[in-house]
């Protein structure tokens, strides 16, 4: 029978405020499995994001405490105390961090930040080689981390798919909104702040899939639609 690697990480569970996070590989079919935690070498035990490169052998955590990796046997950190939300391996010797204070592109022994100021929730690779992120105030893109892109385009559709109905404060009416902020919200009071991508997808056409949300501010009080 054939035994492949087969690499999970997830969430337990939350009991209090500690957070339970298993880190597994197993050789077969649920046949053996190897739970990895700080103990052993990993980073931290909040993991966010995990890549594979397979042409070197190697695993790269992206945790809440920085970077990890592991080629079966060593542990290795970097990007210490930074949280690690997305990792993309372009090339055994490329490898694309996403963390709260922007992008880390290490390649060799040499790291570069980029977009400080950003935090990145997810990274995608097209058929161009192009690197795209989904970020809190919307995407950016870049081939090389030379030039970079701002998409204010399709901020502005999302923007206008949600205004163009005057119904918004009646949908909001729904969530109890209206009790939160006290007071009756009316489309005329509601002011764009950011839109907030949170995960992208590419198809082999090409094609863009984001999963996003608007946060809006109102009298002094934000909210997300």
């Amino acid at each position: 029978m054939r035994r492949d690697k087969l690499l999970i990480v997830g969430i337990v569970g939350i009991v209090g405020n500690l957070l339970l996070v298993w880190f597994s590989v197993s050789k077969s079919d649920a046949e053996e499995w190897r739970t990895y935690t700080v103990a052993d070498g990993l980073r931290d035990n909040v993991v966010n994001a995990v890549a594979v490169d397979d042409q070197a052998g190697v695993v790269w955590l992206g945790t809440s405490n920085g970077a990890s990796r592991f080629d079966g046997v060593n542990w290795q950190s970097f990007l210490d105390g930074r949280n690690v939300q997305a990792i993309l391996v372009e090339a055994t010797n490329k490898i694309w961090f996403g963390t709260e204070k922007g992008v880390f592109l290490k390649e060799g022994e040499r790291i570069t930040p980029f977009l400080p100021d950003l935090f990145i929730h997810d990274i995608a690779l097209d058929q161009q080689g192009v690197k795209w992120f989904a970020t809190g105030a919307g995407i950016r893109s870049t081939k090389d981390g030379a030039k970079w892109q701002d998409y204010h385009k399709i901020e502005l559709n999302l923007i206008e798919s949600v205004l163009r109905s005057r119904k918004l404060a009646d949908e909001l009416s729904k969530y109890k909104i209206k009790e939160f902020f006290e007071y009756e919200i009316k489309a005329d009071d509601l002011k764009y702040v950011r839109t907030s991508v949170d995960s992208i997808a590419i198809d082999q056409k090409g094609g863009k899939w984001l999963a996003t949300h608007i946060i809006f501010e109102s009298r002094g009080k934000y909210f997300t639609v």
